[in-house]
């Protein structure tokens, strides 16, 4: 009888996709917007928030960085390291492969 356990391993990083896109809009839709203005900052709130999360904060450490404008924005290293790097990287990886077919 065969095992599941390599197809659960290998969903690891689809898992915190999920999780990392689960928070965004559980967070936007407790605001009440549809798109929020500072994701670090947000996943920060939502670390503090929630308890369950307290060591991804302790490993993820809130920073503070210039924004766009210039003025002093917070950050957040799981959301600029991890959340992006998967979101964005998934995303060019998809437009990379339907660009080079056609």
């Amino acid at each position: 009888m065969a095992s599941n356990r390599c197809h659960v391993e290998a969903s690891g990083w689809l898992m915190v996709t999920v999780a990392c896109l689960s928070i965004e809009s559980l967070s936007a839709f407790m605001k009440g917007v549809s798109k929020l203005q500072n994701g670090g900052e947000e996943f920060t709130a939502f670390f503090k928030k929630h308890a369950a999360f307290g060591d991804l904060l302790k490993a993820f450490p809130a920073f503070e960085r210039k924004g766009k404008n210039g003025k002093p924005k917070m950050d957040n290293k799981f959301y600029s390291d991890i959340r992006c790097g998967l979101l964005h990287q998934g995303g060019e990886l998809r437009w990379l492969a339907t660009a080079s077919w056609r």
